[in-house]
C-alpha cells in the first residue's frame, strides 16, 4: 500500500455511487450482490430493461 493511504481509512462504497434496484415477480423473494465497477466516463453505465415472458 502507498504509504499515503497507510494512515486514513478508505471506505469501499460510496454513498453517492450506491444503486438500488427492485426486481422481480411472483416466484418468491430473491436478492443479490453484484460487485462494484468502475463509474464516470471510462465505466460501466447500468440499464434496466422490462422482461416480458
Amino acid at each position: 500500500m502507498p504509504e499515503q493511504f497507510a494512515a486514513r481509512a478508505t471506505p469501499k462504497f460510496l454513498p453517492e455511487n450506491l444503486l438500488i434496484v427492485h426486481a422481480g415477480g411472483t416466484a418468491g423473494l430473491f436478492s443479490a450482490i453484484i460487485g462494484g465497477w468502475k463509474n464516470g466516463p471510462a465505466g460501466s453505465q447500468p440499464v434496466t430493461r422490462e422482461v416480458m415472458v
